[in-house]
């Protein structure tokens, strides 16, 4: 299929996207904030090529010499679509966010990834923490379309964040999420709100995991903001014990 840019209001209905695809394996990129972001790929969602292609509102071919790395090139292309998606009315705009809740964990996850970008002890900072903030915010994403991978990306953000505590304190990894929280509740290293929290996760994310069909229907957008509010709370903590200290 090749490279295209498309307008997939379901995922982002602010800008069209860069969609790659090369056999079952395909990628979508976001150029419009002049970076080069993978916002979702067939790793995170169960959706096929055909999939992305009916959904889609808007498709014209890429060029396809142009590597995906070269952003103002595709910043540029995605610009000039979504100026003829607004001429034609093709785009929607993103609705004015009545959840103050909402709005606010959006404030605080930019505030966070703007504090992390900032901080001058880089050797405390590896590659992944930005990458885990963008994770938190697709749980919202993904979850727009598809509840239990939602979910279940919430679930594998806490798994990181035990394993990686673990590490942090010479404490072998147990094995099972619930095991490494009481692994680091017996050494005192999660107070128990956050333990409660972890535990939240924990429970929601092993319908999704764990491919509970029969309760798979219950879950519906309120429960991924749900998750998505308390796994972004639990990342602002995990940063505050292991980052900014």
């Amino acid at each position: 299929m090749g490279k295209l840019l498309i307008y997939l209001p379901e995922i982002n209905n602010k800008t069209a996207l860069h969609f790659y695809s090369t056999g079952a394996s395909w990628k979508l990129r976001d150029y419009s904030s002049g970076e080069e972001n993978v916002i979702l790929s067939n790793r995170d969602s169960n959706k096929s090529v055909e999939d992305i292609l009916s959904e889609a509102k808007f498709k014209m071919k890429a060029d396809g010499n142009r590597p995906v790395t070269d952003i103002e090139f595709w910043k540029g292309k995605i610009k000039k679509v979504n100026i003829h998606l607004k001429n034609e009315k093709l785009m929607e705009f993103e609705r004015e966010c009545s959840d103050p809740i909402d709005l606010a964990i959006n404030n605080d996850l930019e505030a966070l990834k703007d504090s992390l970008e900032k901080f001058d002890q880089s050797e405390k900072l590896n590659d992944i923490s930005l990458k885990l903030i963008e994770d938190v915010f697709k749980i919202e994403k993904i979850g727009n379309y598809d509840f239990k991978n939602g979910i279940a990306l919430a679930r594998r953000i806490i798994e990181y964040l035990l394993t990686d505590l673990c590490d942090r304190n010479g404490l072998n990894n147990a094995g099972s999420v619930y095991e490494n929280i009481d692994l680091l509740c017996r050494h005192e290293i999660l107070p128990d709100k956050i333990k409660n929290y972890f535990h939240f996760i924990r429970k929601f994310g092993n319908i999704g995991v764990h491919n509970k069909s029969n309760y798979e229907s219950d879950f519906n957008i309120t429960d991924v903001i749900i998750v998505r509010m308390t796994t972004a709370y639990l990342l602002k903590w995990y940063f505050d014990k292991t980052v900014f200290l």
